[in-house]
């Protein structure tokens, strides 16, 4: 918006001192004709001794008026230029400084998170604590939590656990292939209470596709999903939606109860549309204890700042 008015501006002054210059030649013009046609009636009434000397006098000060209204049109054209290399150079910084300001944004996770599909990385798990610079989550998991190992990730995606260690080019394709991908699960065993964080590579469903999907449209279709999970006894139901700070950043969050052979539990979904995928983090309580509702868990999120 700032670079279309720049460059508007930039039109505006170039032109409208065109038209004032074009508009003082055709007045100098208008008045170098009166001049003349005033002239010439007074030669026609003087003798033809007096014409003479007349005629002189008018074809010197029409070589004269000539003469100024080429100087008029010279230095015109001299002082216009000197404004449009102003008001260009104007619209080509505004121009330098959007591209620049964009390649920032794009580039090195200034955001704070990736917004290609394309940049995927694993996240890294120390001790307790898991990192990704790709999602820029962070999460320190409670006592008696577990985290799965990267083959158990990769066995559940049907990804050969056999490519880890070697070419990481042959183990991101595999992972760029995939429409749905897990980076993170860790569970308590005891009460039953787990949390994952995964992608959905939308442009896997085809070109494009991304385009489609925006975090309520997301919603809409997850909901949809869950409802047709009556028949197999699974029964969702959708009990909360609200904007929630996660790990510093935004997020949806939407809640359903889920009842399956007698057990009740809830699920939250914590949604964010980065880029051409979906970036979902899943927190289901127990049903042995624990955690009553997913945002007991929420304070474990923190930022992600490469430290």
């Amino acid at each position: 918006m700032k670079k279309t008015l720049a460059m508007l501006l930039a039109m505006l002054t170039v032109c409208s001192f065109t038209a004032c210059g074009a508009s003082e030649e055709k007045k100098s013009a208008d008045s170098s004709s009166s001049s003349v046609a005033e002239e010439k009636t007074e030669a026609e009434t003087e003798p033809e001794a007096e014409e003479t000397s007349s005629d002189s006098e008018k074809e010197t000060e029409e070589a004269q008026q000539e003469t100024d209204d080429s100087e008029s049109r010279t230095e015109s054209q001299e002082e216009e230029p000197e404004s449009e290399p102003e008001e260009t150079d104007a619209a080509e910084a505004e121009e330098t400084a959007a591209a620049e300001e964009e390649d920032t944004e794009s580039d090195d996770y200034s955001a704070g998170y990736a917004t290609d599909f394309a940049d995927f990385e694993f996240g890294t798990v120390t001790d307790n604590v898991y990192t990704s610079s790709f999602s820029g989550l962070k999460f320190t998991a409670p006592d008696g939590y577990v985290f799965s190992t990267q083959e158990e990730i990769l066995e559940s995606m049907n990804i050969a656990s056999d490519l880890i260690g070697g070419e990481k080019g042959e183990l991101y394709q595999e992972v760029a292939e995939q429409a749905s991908v897990y980076d993170m699960v860790a569970k308590n065993a005891a009460t039953g209470e787990s949390v994952a964080i995964m992608y959905e590579n939308l442009n896997a469903y085809g070109e494009g596709y991304s385009d489609l999907f925006d975090v309520p449209t997301y919603v809409e279709t997850l909901v949809t999903q869950f409802e047709g999970l009556a028949s197999s006894g699974f029964i969702y139901e959708k009990i909360d939606e609200k904007q929630v700070n996660l790990g510093g950043r935004e997020f949806t969050k939407v809640e359903f109860s889920c009842e399956y052979s007698g057990y009740s539990t809830t699920q939250a979904y914590y949604l964010a549309k980065d880029g051409n995928y979906m970036t979902i983090v899943l927190i289901q309580p127990g049903v042995g204890g624990g955690i009553s509702s997913a945002s007991e868990l929420e304070p474990s999120f923190t930022p992600y700042t490469g430290e």
